[in-house]
């Protein structure tokens, strides 16, 4: 969905036309190959990340595809990826 906003908030997340309400977060931060060949028996170089980066993996409640567990990546955790039927998006922050 290239172009699409999404927006987080306390306790929702809005993906274009699709909004989660009274959801909750938790995260634990874990280096990315760990994570990605756990659970996606993917390396880490697959989605053109070093195997030792630092990531937070967030799991929520929401039932969105992709939102209910995401990885926050870059310095300050800026940038989302978002797993979708097997296929990883990258959204960034707008500027």
């Amino acid at each position: 969905r290239y172009g699409t906003a999404v927006v987080f908030a306390p306790d929702s997340i809005t993906f274009g036309d699709q909004t989660c309400t009274g959801i909750t977060y938790e995260g634990e931060f874990i280096t990315a190959g760990d994570y990605l060949e756990t659970f996606y028996q993917v390396s880490a170089e697959t989605i053109y990340l070093p195997a030792t980066t630092p990531i937070a993996v967030i799991r929520t409640t929401c039932d969105i595809p992709g939102f209910g567990e995401f990885i926050l990546h870059d310095q300050g955790f800026e940038q989302v990826i978002i797993n979708q039927d097997g296929v990883f998006f990258f959204l960034y922050p707008r500027q």
